[in-house]
């Protein structure tokens, strides 16, 4: 109840002061303040309401304190997640220099598989055509490689597989085939 009393007296005190106050209404502001204070001494009403504002103070420079511990652990907490997102972010970088360098590379082992598609079809038919029974002398070489790499295949006739080409030259070497069934086992009887 003082204290209230005391901020009343000091709200009069302030009324005296202000520029735009008259003189007589400065005296009633003046007289106001007298009756409040109840013979109190300003200095003393100084003094408590500096005593309670110290607690307040006190108050808000813990407020103040908590808040900087929490700022500068979010701080920290920020710089790890910048840190991380760097990190992210080089690898990133380097998984797409991987992938360039693996798709170059791809395609290199793409254009020497062409290549070598070429020189087995080339092969194959010298093979066809010596069982054929043309001389080593007429077997034409392979195809010299194209300028430019082909993305795909040639759409030329798909020739027999190896082994169909060595079992048909299997059968032409024979000179009779062999029977099958019961006349071919006859010599167990």
């Amino acid at each position: 109840m003082e204290r209230k009393r005391w901020e009343t007296a000091l709200r009069c005190l302030e009324v005296a002061l202000h520029p735009n106050t008259g003189a007589d209404e400065a005296l009633a502001a003046i007289a106001g303040f007298r009756r409040m204070a109840d013979g109190v001494p300003l200095h003393r009403i100084a003094e408590e309401f500096a005593a309670d504002s110290g607690a307040e103070a006190a108050r808000w420079q813990a407020a103040l304190d908590r808040l900087e511990r929490d700022n500068r652990m979010l701080r920290r907490r920020l710089g790890f997640a910048e840190a991380a997102g760097t990190a992210a972010a080089e690898r990133e970088a380097s998984t797409g220099e991987r992938i360039a360098a693996l798709e170059a590379a791809l395609a290199a082992a793409e254009e020497r598989a062409i290549a070598a598609e070429d020189e087995l079809t080339g092969l194959r038919a010298a093979y066809a055509r010596r069982l054929d029974g043309e001389s080593p002398g007429t077997i034409a070489p392979p195809p010299a490689p194209e300028a430019a790499p082909r993305a795909t295949p040639p759409a030329a006739p798909n020739p027999a597989p190896f082994r169909d080409l060595l079992a048909d030259a299997r059968r032409q070497a024979e000179p009779t085939p062999r029977p099958r069934g019961p006349a071919a086992s006859s010599w167990l009887a």
